[in-house]
């Protein structure tokens, strides 16, 4: 809010977990359109998932999108999906993506135990799948795809199978969210996951720009862009 009222921007894009959504029942979310419309702001949301864009992870994120009073009558319209559904592009998967980079890339990928925690749901992927998301905890991040599925035993509770396990690689996971393969973050390994798995997949700032600079140039509109 600090940052809308010192800025003034004519547009701008908020992006959280779907459970802010839900947050104290949508008191939280709430608050926050109270404000936007104090600061003269329409706001709109809505929930996106990555793999319908064209990332290769099934990632879910709420995308508020703030346009100024300055700007009515337009309204923000979000994008359709490009991916998935029939006559739209395939789905992007893990194959796709990171097959043909090292199985066992020594120093790249988080080592640890697999703790219970982890073990409390599926975090693997098939090679013809999306990935999971790829989060910023080091010791959170997906497994990859290579080797044995993972095994349902009982409610929250999954087992492993065989020796072909590890969680994916910081430079997997780079692929992955779409980012550029040049992208190197620097400090320890759980910094690198940290800055990748917070990072925005770029699909997604693509696809939620595109209805700004693709919309009818009409003069109340288009002189905006100029």
């Amino acid at each position: 809010m600090r940052a809308l009222d010192q800025i003034r921007p004519r547009f701008a894009f908020i992006e959280n977990v779907g459970g802010m959504i839900t947050a104290d029942n949508g008191f939280f979310l709430e608050q926050q359109r109270f404000h936007f419309r104090r600061l003269r702001y329409d706001a709109s949301y809505a929930r996106l998932r990555a793999s319908d864009f064209g990332a290769a992870q099934t990632r879910e994120r709420v995308f508020i999108v703030l346009s100024s009073y300055d700007m009515r009558p337009y309204i923000y319209e979000f994008p359709k999906p490009t991916h998935g559904a029939k006559g739209m592009l395939p789905i992007r998967t893990l194959r796709d993506v990171i097959s043909g980079m090292p199985d066992w890339p020594q120093g790249e990928y988080c080592d640890i135990p697999f703790h219970g925690h982890y073990l409390t749901r599926n975090r693997k992927r098939r090679w013809d799948q999306p990935s999971y998301t790829i989060v910023a905890h080091a010791h959170h991040v997906p497994l990859h795809p290579m080797g044995n599925s993972m095994v349902f035993v009982e409610k929250d509770r999954w087992a492993l199978r065989g020796s072909r396990n590890r969680r994916l690689s910081w430079r997997e996971c780079v692929e992955i969210q779409g980012l550029p393969s040049r992208v190197c973050p620097t400090g320890s390994l759980e910094q690198k996951y940290r800055v990748i798995g917070n990072a925005v997949p770029p699909v997604f700032g693509e696809a939620l720009i595109v209805p700004l600079v693709q919309q009818d140039p009409s003069p109340k509109v288009y002189k905006y862009y100029l």
